[in-house]
């Protein structure tokens, strides 16, 4: 496998052994501390992942301007699978192109081609441009992005990718978009663990029923539904976009991420796409609107252009919640057509090009990471946020049929977090896991800490033991240097809508969470001191000289 190393500005490719042992994630953090803050870096599937499942995810790692820091994205499409098919094993993209180009990768060639002529057009036109001639998969900006705008994601078929401002890195190395081929005679990794996995759990039919529409209902109950900019977190509308609602205005066909079974997405029969069930929320129930017509006509508005929803949302959200602040932005009234008016203005770059730093008062993370969910009704989510990684944690979230305690709470998130980045590491999409392992649990144990310990130190995945993905997590959590920052006060001085007096107990949480994180570094320390100890015995009893640690 190769790492390929491709410089924009002076249009050079060079293909060289992949220098390092490390895969995934690992990798690609490496790599771009390796080449630079400017640097993006893509790695392909783990070799583990390829062998043992048909959902293979792979990573970008890069220094995002909006955020102020290094950061990453997890992808479980077929792209992935094309880069290893090719037999690249990292891609660092360097340099600002003169003027805006693509990459088109095949079996055959490795090109850097002129876009100028594609500046501002929609990513589904690149696609039927740029696959004509060369490809079947690809990566690109919408109009936002080549328009500089910060928080403009990256595209493929008409769907927003993950990574808050990967359109403007794009946008900062003059690319319009990368093609890939499609490989046809593609194989499915043999295991297919993940689906195994998920078939077992009590959530598959209801998922493989209406899609993660049916979340929207357990968000209002549990209290974490964010409404008209987090004034409220329930509201009993939320039922006219919950999956049987869904199903029945649009019909039930699944939309699916590569080869994953659990078809979250869902679509009409003419094939347009629905809004994702987090995208219902963000634009939709935290904007006031609870018709599916409506919040569908905002999100396709968000996906023309290549908007990042979240970011949109948050800012909308904050923008709708007073009268003058309309009026200063040019809105008329609360109306779709007014909405997706501003929507236009904000994607060419006129105004508020910068995301959430343009607007200080808009509730966010203290590094304009936006926030999704009302955190009064989330506090694993709100642990999350803090640590500023933002990683959605569907344990505590999805599966408790009443609110977790604190410190169960705490416990599962610190686990989860510690096994997303172990699985994403090694090219294991962490949704599918979570789905087969947490819906078995008993409920006990989002009510008692010591159970929650229990439970999340015995969770096992795709072949690798419990202290494997304990062990790669804690490795990559070192790298990473996670730490704690403020979050809105909003969440933590604020009454609670949902009908009591709590809030988000921020610094409670975080204790919880250093004393679990504590815990395990002296359970592994103390499982590496007996290897060792073991290992030392078994060299003295056969004869030999030394023992290296």
């Amino acid at each position: 496998m190769d790492l390929l190393v491709i410089d924009l500005k002076n249009a050079e490719v060079e293909r060289i052994p992949s220098p390092l042992s490390l895969e995934g994630l690992e990798e690609g953090i490496s790599l771009h501390r390796k080449y630079g803050k400017e640097s993006l870096v893509i790695t392909s599937p783990s070799s583990v992942s390829m062998e043992t499942s048909s959902i293979n995810c792979w990573t970008v790692v890069w220094d995002s301007p909006l955020l102020g820091h290094e950061t990453f994205a997890l992808f479980n499409t077929y792209h992935g699978y094309s880069l290893y098919r090719l037999g690249i094993k990292a891609m660092v993209i360097l340099g600002r192109s003169d003027r805006m180009k693509y990459i088109a990768l095949s079996s055959a060639s490795i090109e850097i081609l002129p876009s100028e002529n594609l500046r501002g057009t929609e990513s589904l036109y690149f696609e039927e441009v740029a696959l004509s001639s060369h490809s079947d998969l690809s990566l690109s900006t919408g109009p936002a992005g080549d328009s500089g705008v910060k928080f403009a994601s990256i595209q493929s078929g008409g769907k927003n990718m993950p990574g808050i401002d990967l359109g403007h890195i794009f946008f900062l190395h003059n690319l319009k978009g990368i093609v890939l081929p499609g490989f046809p005679d593609r194989k499915a990794g043999e295991g297919n663990i993940p689906q195994r996995n998920a078939e077992k759990g009590e959530y598959f039919k209801s998922i493989r029923s209406y899609g993660g529409y049916s979340f929207v209902s357990k968000a209002s109950s549990l209290g974490w539904l964010p409404v008209r900019g987090w004034q409220d977190r329930t509201d009993p509308r939320s039922g006219s976009i919950d999956g049987c609602a869904m199903a029945e205005r649009y019909g039930n066909y699944p939309e699916s991420c590569s080869d994953c079974i659990l078809a979250c997405d869902r679509r009409r029969k003419d094939g347009h796409i629905l809004p994702k069930w987090r995208e219902m929320m963000t634009l939709g129930t935290n904007l006031g609107f609870f018709d599916p017509d409506n919040i569908d006509s905002i999100v396709s508005e968000v996906r023309k252009y290549g908007l990042d929803a979240s970011v949109t949302g948050s800012m909308l959200a904050y923008i709708l919640s007073d009268e003058e602040r309309m009026a200063e932005y040019g809105l008329k009234d609360r109306s779709v057509p007014e909405i997706v008016a501003l929507i236009s203005r904000i994607a060419s770059g006129c105004i508020l090009y910068n995301g959430l730093s343009d607007l200080p008062g808009c509730i966010q993370c203290q590094d304009h990471l936006p926030i999704d969910f009302d955190l009064r009704g989330a506090s694993a989510m709100a642990l999350s946020y803090s640590s500023l990684l933002g990683f959605f944690l569907p344990a505590t979230l999805l599966f408790p049929k009443r609110r977790p305690k604190e410190d169960a709470a705490a416990t599962i998130a610190f686990y989860e977090v510690i096994h997303y980045l172990a699985l994403s590491s090694l090219g294991h999409p962490p949704m599918c896991s979570d789905l087969g392992y947490w819906s078995k649990v008993p409920e006990a144990a989002f009510q008692s800490r010591l159970l929650a310990r229990f439970y999340s130190r015995r969770f096992h995945a795709f072949g690798h033991s419990s202290l494997e993905l304990l062990e790669k997590g804690m490795e990559i959590y070192r790298i990473l240097g996670v730490e704690w920052t403020p979050l809105p006060s909003h969440f933590l001085l604020d009454s609670d809508s949902a009908g009591g007096s709590d809030t988000v107990p921020l610094k409670r949480l975080q204790d919880y969470w250093d004393e679990e994180k504590l815990r395990l570094e002296i359970m592994l320390r103390s499982r590496r001191e007996k290897r060792v100890k073991h290992s030392a015995e078994r060299s003295a009893k056969d004869g030999g000289s030394e023992v290296l640690g």
